[in-house]
């Protein structure tokens, strides 16, 4: 809404009866001034959202991934204890938690690598001894849990170590 109002002018008071009349009211400038100010605000917020919506997803999928990587090592251990101990396999499925398809990966692999507190505590003799009673009897369980799309998609993966089938006893 405009005001009018007049104001004398001290060049103008000798002549009476001439008036300037001037509008309160914003220029343009000051509007446009305004409307930058308020849409960069406005799209730095929506991005903070954004950012916080996709951290919320992310960890939803993590926090599944994880419980499917928590049960499939569980199931294992236990067919570990029953069958004393695990056989060299691959194998690989596709579960669906809350309408979220993931794809589940185990290998189970004999293990080949030497331990480091071995290495610096043994001689020579006595790491090829326990190599052969003690390393060839172990296995090594490399699960992956996948999800999302091929060329973007993310992934979890863990590695246990567990007896090899018919040495659990050993360990025990």
């Amino acid at each position: 809404m405009r005001k009018y109002y007049s104001k004398s002018n001290h060049r103008n008071q000798s002549k009476p009866g001439i008036n300037v009349i001037t509008v309160a009211a914003f220029s343009m400038v000051e509007v446009m001034i305004t409307m930058v100010i308020v849409s960069t605000c406005l799209v730095l917020t929506l991005r903070g959202f954004s950012i916080c919506a996709r951290t919320v997803s992310g960890a939803s999928m993590e926090t599944r991934c994880i419980k499917i990587l928590k049960e499939k090592l569980n199931s294992v251990y236990i067919k570990s204890i029953k069958e004393d101990g695990l056989d060299i396999l691959r194998t690989s499925e596709s579960i669906k938690v809350d309408d979220m398809d993931f794809e589940f990966t185990m290998e189970v692999i004999e293990l080949e690598e030497e331990f480091e507190e071995d290495l610096e505590t043994k001689s020579e003799e006595e790491l090829e001894g326990d190599y052969d009673n003690n390393m060839s009897n172990l296995v090594e369980i490399n699960c992956d849990v996948a999800w999302g799309e091929i060329e973007t998609g993310k992934f979890r993966e863990i590695k246990v170590i567990f007896p090899m089938k018919g040495k659990r006893s050993e360990y025990v």
